[in-house]
């Protein structure tokens, strides 16, 4: 019994321990379980949030780049206005000053660009025609550079050639370089020209380049009295140069871009009228690479004084998630913190996001300030006073210099009428010469008188053209010019009056002298009598057209008009000059409708002392042998069928072109070697002018050196000889 008890007790227990075994091994297989669902959730919660932080990661990346993308077009567009500014001021200064120096031009340059490296060269390019080119060679030979030549050499109608530069030493490859001998350049040039407006070239090489950049040049065109000529016809006319700003593409996105900002991305640029597609600039060489690994590009057009260029901005997919894209399943050991850390991250991002825009702006704001501040001190170092007005008549700005020329704070002068600080008897001609600048008419060499402070008049002589919205204007004090000109003219007057009766005396005399010893006089007596007669006439010719001129600028001089024939006319002149035409030989042909004879009205007397100035001129100014051609014939070219023209043409030695705009100045003579024999005032062509001007026709000069110069004049028709209304 015992044994079967002690048999049925071991069964027992191991029925026990079997059970417990099972027990613990169901025990273990639940919470494996458990733990690999809690594994698989965590997993799954994990792999969820670290594909969502891997997007979210991706999705920032991508506006990150995006905001540096727009960031940085944002920069090189503020560059390219800025420099264009630059270049615009280079444009006014020549186009209201036509004798700026080299000196004037570079201290005026080096305050706009002093330590912009963005800028290769900024220059002044002048136009010069063919007949011209050898007088400017000579003259800037003279100014230091006596191997000064154009290059390429070459004939051309017209030269562009570098003058002035700035700065010249690394630049002095350029000095002298014709820009119409290159096709890229020269087509920029006449598109600027036609057109009045800056205008880039296409991507070159520069002729200053030394390593592998491409360049690219902006002209400012600059025409003859300011402003820009209505038709195309009179830009080509008037054209006097271009200002000229060089940029080498590289060093100018250098910058522009600042330095951080360009290791976010590769930057290439292409100008869209380059029809090869050939890139123009280049961060490296990547970005090939870039493109054939799908990567992220933005592009931006910008328009770079007429021509677009494409700024093509690449980086890999992913950029910005650096380690992240290899580390994601790293995540699973941090699932605890990852919230945390996403928050802070995404916190951060968005922070120093914020941050930096701020701090973009704020550099910015500084730039714009400071660009705003380089303006200011070039109106205040102005000694010219610059001022800005609308269509009503209110002062806009008033520079600085207000306060020297008038004694007034520029503040007290904004905003108010400006015919109220004009003089009140020079307000109704102020008003109409506002009235045509207003209507598109530019202002050059206006005089009037302004009041200062205290009362006095000051003298300002005012350029002034429209501007969508404004008049712009600057005025020169010539306070000074005046008063000397006024004594001046006084002086002559007094002078001549003073003159006139001795002068008839001392002439009267020795013809009396002349006609009782004339049989009893030795040769040399006879001489020294009849050369003393000479200086006698000369003397009171001299008088006479002195007292001509004062009472032409006085408005004193009186006319007789009357018909007369202007044939008759030029045979009178003719024969008082006889003598001195077979002196030296010179034949005068006559080219004179035979019917119906010409008939002019005005002064006959006056036109005949016209005649007889231009004659005698054209005598004196011609070889021995040569002959002078008189002309009459209908104005054609002025089409005023009431009007006839008349002109005298010579082959001689010709006047200088620079010499042409003051021929008809007062007192002016032409200074060169073969005028400085001939005897004469500067006064007959003043005179003739104004006469001519007086009888209701115009006088003006058409010369070639070396070849020959036509001085031709109008005069009314008269009644019988009018093709239209007399």
């Amino acid at each position: 019994m015992a044994g079967i008890m002690a048999a049925s007790g071991w069964r027992h227990q191991d029925e026990g321990l079997s059970l417990g075994a099972q027990f613990r091994s169901r025990f273990s297989n639940t919470h494996l379980m458990v733990a690999v669902g809690i594994l698989v959730v965590a997993l799954a919660i994990t792999v969820g949030t670290s594909i969502a932080a891997r997007s979210h990661f991706r999705s920032l990346s991508e506006d990150e780049f995006e905001h540096a993308v727009l960031t940085a077009a944002a920069a090189i567009e503020k560059s390219v206005s800025e420099k264009l500014v630059i270049l615009q001021s280079i444009q006014g200064l020549f186009a209201t000053r036509d004798d700026v120096t080299r000196d004037q031009f570079d201290s005026f340059v080096m305050l706009l660009a002093r330590d912009d490296s963005a800028i290769q060269a900024l220059e002044w390019i002048p136009r010069i025609e063919r007949d011209a080119l050898d007088a400017y060679v000579r003259r800037t030979q003279a100014e230091g550079f006596a191997d000064f030549a154009l290059h390429p050499a070459g004939e051309r109608d017209v030269y562009f050639p570098v003058d002035y530069v700035f700065p010249m030493d690394p630049n002095r490859a350029a000095f002298g370089f014709d820009l119409a001998s290159n096709p890229e350049r020269l087509a920029a040039l006449n598109e600027s020209r036609d057109t009045g407006k800056l205008v880039a070239t296409a991507p070159i090489t520069l002729v200053q380049e030394t390593g592998s950049q491409a360049g690219f040049l902006v002209f400012a065109p600059v025409y003859r009295g300011g402003g820009v000529p209505s038709t195309v016809a009179e830009r080509r006319d008037k054209l006097a140069g271009f200002g000229l700003a060089v940029f080498r593409v590289g060093d100018f996105i250098d910058n522009s871009v600042p330095a951080p900002s360009q290791e976010e991305f590769n930057l290439v640029v292409f100008d869209t009228l380059v029809s090869d597609d050939t890139k123009i600039h280049a961060a490296t060489d990547a970005h090939r690479g870039l493109l054939e690994a799908d990567a992220l590009l933005i592009q931006r057009e910008l328009d770079v004084a007429g021509r677009t260029w494409v700024l093509c901005f690449l980086v890999p997919r992913g950029f910005g998630l650096g380690a992240l894209s290899q580390s994601a399943w790293l995540l699973i050991l941090i699932a605890g913190s990852l919230v945390s850390l996403l928050g802070f991250g995404f916190s951060f991002l968005l922070l120093t996001g914020r941050d930096r825009a701020i701090a973009l702006a704020g550099r910015m704001n500084e730039s714009l300030a400071a660009s705003e501040s380089q303006r200011d001190q070039m109106f205040e170092l102005s000694q010219d006073l610059i001022i800005t007005a609308d269509a009503q008549g209110n002062f806009v700005f008033v520079s600085e210099a207000s306060r020297r020329l008038l004694g007034r704070d520029p503040a007290d002068m904004v905003g108010k009428p400006y015919l109220d600080f004009v003089h009140p008897e020079d307000r109704a001609s102020v008003a109409r010469a506002a009235a045509q600048v207003v209507e598109g008419d530019e202002l050059t060499a206006f005089d009037c008188r302004f009041l200062r402070a205290d009362g006095e008049a000051v003298w300002l002589s005012w350029n002034a053209h429209w501007l969508p919205g404004l008049v712009f204007a600057v005025g020169r004090d010539v306070t000074e010019r005046r008063e000397i000109e006024r004594m001046k003219d006084e002086f002559v007057a007094t002078v001549s009056h003073e003159l006139r009766t001795p002068v008839t005396s001392i002439k009267g005399f020795l013809e009396m002298l002349t006609d009782d010893l004339d049989a009893s006089m030795g040769e040399e007596q006879r001489s020294y009598l009849q050369a003393a007669g000479r200086n006698a006439e000369r003397m009171e010719r001299l008088v006479s057209d002195l007292l001509d001129l004062s009472s032409l600028e006085a408005g004193r001089l009186a006319v007789e008009p009357a018909l007369f024939d202007l044939r008759s006319a030029v045979n009178d002149v003719l024969s008082a000059l006889q003598p001195d035409l077979e002196e030296r030989t010179i034949d005068v042909t006559i080219e004179i409708p035979e019917v119906p004879t010409p008939q002019a009205w005005g002064d006959q007397r006056r036109v005949e002392q016209v005649l007889t100035n231009l004659l005698s001129n054209a005598v004196k100014y011609s070889q021995p042998g040569a002959r002078i051609e008189v002309v009459v014939a209908s104005d054609d070219e002025g089409d005023d069928p009431s009007m006839l023209r008349v002109e005298v043409r010579d082959n001689g030695i010709g006047i200088p072109p620079e010499a042409i705009e003051h021929l008809f100045e007062k007192f002016y003579r032409v200074d060169n070697s073969s005028t400085r024999s001939s005897t004469g005032t500067g006064l007959g062509l003043a005179i003739s002018k104004a006469l001519v001007e007086l009888l209701g026709g115009r006088l003006w000069v058409e010369s070639e050196l070396g070849r020959g110069s036509t001085f031709s004049f109008t005069l009314p028709r008269g009644a019988a000889d009018a093709h239209g209304p007399a």
